[in-house]
This record gives structure tokens, sequence and C-alpha cells, in this order.
């Protein structure tokens, strides 16, 4: 019931590049795990989209779709099927506060800070539906 599960298959994934890594001569390093990660499109159900495709680098790690056709929002890995929102930048995440309200509203990932850090903010794309 749970074999493609989008937890799952990154737990398996995650198991894959740590065996795969630490049975080589050279172990890989937290980067480039995640560097790994970022770019992995099997990650998704169905396989074919990663972090990579709504978080581009050569577009500021935005969605090309959004910059180069003007969509008002990402397009998911289902033909026809679109998300809620655009892709925000990628490129601010790690130095963005924990959300708080203490002297107004600050901080938080996703457009609306609806997840109070990136640990949190990692778990969102792959329990994403579209």
């Amino acid at each position: 019931m749970y074999k493609n599960h989008p937890i799952r298959l990154l737990a398996t994934s995650l198991v894959f590049l740590f065996t795969a890594t630490t049975t080589s001569q050279a172990q890989t390093t937290p980067e480039e795990l995640g560097e790994l990660l970022y770019n992995d499109t099997n990650l998704s159900e169905p396989a074919g989209q990663g972090c990579v495709t709504c978080h581009d680098s050569g577009f500021g790690f935005v969605d090309p779709d959004n910059v180069l056709t003007g969509t008002p929002v990402s397009a998911g890995v289902v033909p026809g099927r679109f998300g809620q929102r655009n892709s925000p930048s990628a490129g601010y995440a790690a130095l963005t506060p924990e959300f708080t309200l203490k002297s107004g509203i600050m901080g938080g990932q996703f457009w609306d800070g609806r997840v109070p850090n990136l640990t949190e903010q990692a778990k969102g794309p792959f329990l994403n539906p579209v």
C-alpha cells in the first residue's frame, strides 16, 4: 500500500546514496549529498521532477516556466496538474530566520512562512500530491 509513498521513496534513495557513497573510496560530503538530492528526478511520484525542476540556478533558483512563459503557478510532475503557487527562489532559504511574530511577521519558509525552518520546508515538496 505504501510502496510508492514519497517518504518511503526518499528514505530508499537516502539509504541507496549513503550505501553507494560509504562503500566507495571517497565519502560524499553533506553538500554533495544535498546536490544529489536536489537534482534527483526519481524522488517524485511519478518520477521525472526534482527540486531543480522548479528551482533552477540558471533562473535565480526560481521556476523557469514562471520566467519564460509567465505562468502564474508551477506545474506538477503529472501533465496538466499545477501547484497552488509559484516556486519561490531557493537562494534565500538558508538565510531566512525562523518564523516569529515578536516584532511583526518575520521569517519562515515558503511564500507565506507556513513552516518555521529548512527542516520543515524540505518535507513539503515530498508530501505535495501535485
